[in-house]
């Protein structure tokens, strides 16, 4: 089963983890930007995640202030992974 990341909680703005062992299967928000509206997150994932075609299971998302482009980049990235694996 396929597990990785894009970006980093600690050094970056956006997490984006996928790891297709674990229980989740759903997204997980952490947002640790408090100021910003976990609704108004989301909006942003989504339309990205949609766009990339990444499916919403076993995504957790660690979110400190990236904006839309950061988003979507990741979300490419993301992408990348998931096309040249099987999960």
């Amino acid at each position: 089963m396929l597990k990785c990341e894009v970006g980093s909680a600690e050094s970056s703005d956006l997490m984006l983890s996928i790891d297709c062992e674990n229980n989740l299967k759903s997204l997980e928000l952490v947002n640790l930007s408090p100021e910003i509206p976990d609704t108004d997150i989301l909006i942003v994932l989504n339309k990205c995640l949609r766009k990339y075609e990444i499916p919403y299971d076993y995504i957790k998302v660690i979110y400190n202030g990236a904006n839309e482009w950061v988003i979507d980049g990741r979300c490419e990235a993301l992408s990348i992974i998931l096309k040249n694996n099987i999960i």
